[in-house]
C-alpha cells in the first residue's frame, strides 16, 4: 500500500496493482506523485477524443470507461477498469488520440502531465518497461480485433455476393468482378465470350409442381453448370431462372461448342422429384464475343438479344449474336 494522504486506501490498492507500477515501490514515489492530479468525471463524459489534443496519461482509480471509434458508438473496442491507463500513445507520438474514451460510470482518475510522466519514467525505468508492455498488449489486441473485423467483413462480403439458393455468385458479384475481368482481357488482347442461360418453361415448373420444386430445379441446374464449365470461367446467377457465364481467352466458336455441350448435358440429366418421377429440363443459351470498345453492358445486351432469338425460335438451343453492321 502507498503510505500517503493523496489517495484513499482503496485507491492506493488500485495503484499498487496497476500494470504501470508493477515491480515499483510506490512508497518512494511521493515526490513525483504529489504533482499528479486526482479528478472526477460523470457518466457519459468524454475523456479523450480524436478532436482534441492530449497531454496527459490517465489512470482510472474508480469507475469504468470504454474505448470507442466514435462518440456515439455503442460497440466498445475495449473496456478500461481501475488500475488501467489511457492516453499513453498520444503522449509518445505527440498526436491526437485515435479513439474516444468515455466514462460509463461516475469515475475518479489520476492525470499525469507529460513532463511529469517523463520525470517519473526517468527515475523509474521499470515503469517505462511496463508502459511498453501495456502498449505491446494493446497493439496485439488491436491486431486481433482487426483480424477479427476483417474476417467478419469477408464473411459479410461473401454473404452479400452469394446467391443463398444455389450457392453461386450473385448479380452483385457479377457486376463487380465481370467488368474487371473484361477490362483485363481487353487490355492484354484476349477474346472474351459471355453466355446468358435461361431455364426453359421455368414458370410452368413453378405453377405445376410448386416453388419448392422450382427451387430444386435451379439448384440442379447450378450444380450441373459448376461441374461443366472450366476453372477459368466465371459463373453467376443473374436473377430468376437466368445464369451468366463469362469465358476469358475464348473465341466465339469455342464458346458456342461449350454452350452446346452444356445444353446437351442439361437435356440428358432429368431432375428426380421423388423415388419414381423426374422432370426433363432444357435450357436456352445466347452468347456473344466482346467487340473492341465494348463494356459489360454491351456484352450483356448482345448475349441477351441472342437469348431472345433462341427462345423465340423454339428454345432448347444455342444462338450466337451476329453483328448487324
Amino acid at each position: 500500500m502507498i503510505e500517503t494522504t493523496l489517495f484513499t486506501p482503496a485507491e492506493s490498492q488500485v495503484l499498487s496493482n496497476s500494470p504501470l507500477f508493477k515491480g515499483i515501490d510506490l512508497t518512494t514515489a511521493y515526490p513525483f506523485m504529489q504533482h499528479w492530479s486526482i479528478r472526477e468525471i460523470t457518466i457519459g463524459q468524454i475523456l479523450l477524443s480524436p478532436m482534441k489534443d492530449n497531454k496527459e496519461l490517465l489512470i482510472l482509480l474508480e469507475g469504468e470507461w470504454v474505448v470507442t471509434i466514435s462518440a456515439t458508438s455503442n460497440r466498445p473496442l475495449a473496456r478500461i477498469f481501475p488500475g488501467q491507463c489511457v492516453g499513453e500513445l498520444s503522449i509518445l507520438d505527440d498526436q491526437r488520440p485515435s479513439s474516444h474514451v468515455i466514462a460509463t460510470h461516475n469515475s475518479r482518475y489520476l492525470a499525469i502531465q507529460r513532463d511529469e510522466l517523463w520525470r517519473f519514467l526517468c527515475a523509474y525505468p521499470m515503469a517505462a518497461l511496463n508502459l511498453l508492455r501495456i502498449m505491446a498488449t494493446r497493439t496485439r489486441d488491436k491486431s486481433e480485433l482487426l483480424e477479427s473485423s476483417l474476417g467478419l467483413l469477408h464473411e459479410y462480403r461473401v454473404r452479400a455476393e452469394t446467391d443463398t439458393l444455389t450457392g453461386l455468385h450473385n448479380r452483385n458479384w457479377l457486376m463487380d468482378i465481370f467488368p474487371q475481368q473484361l477490362e483485363l482481357s481487353m487490355r492484354i488482347g484476349q477474346p472474351v465470350v459471355l453466355m446468358i442461360i435461361d431455364v426453359d418453361f421455368f414458370k410452368k415448373v413453378n405453377d405445376g409442381f410448386g416453388h419448392a420444386v422450382g427451387d430444386q430445379v435451379l439448384k440442379h441446374i447450378a450444380i450441373l453448370m459448376q461441374t461443366d464449365i472450366r476453372a477459368t470461367d466465371l459463373l453467376a446467377r443473374y436473377g430468376g431462372e437466368e445464369f451468366v457465364v463469362m469465358m476469358p481467352a475464348t473465341l466465339l466458336v469455342e464458346g458456342q461448342a461449350s454452350a452446346e455441350r452444356l445444353r446437351k448435358r442439361i437435356q440428358k440429366t432429368p431432375m428426380p422429384i421423388n423415388d419414381t418421377d423426374s422432370i426433363n429440363l432444357t435450357i436456352s443459351i445466347g452468347l456473344s464475343e466482346c467487340l473492341t470498345g465494348w463494356t459489360l453492358t454491351d456484352l450483356l445486351n448482345a448475349s441477351d438479344q441472342a437469348l431472345y432469338m433462341a427462345k423465340n425460335n423454339g428454345r432448347n438451343q444455342v444462338v450466337c449474336w451476329k453483328n448487324p453492321f
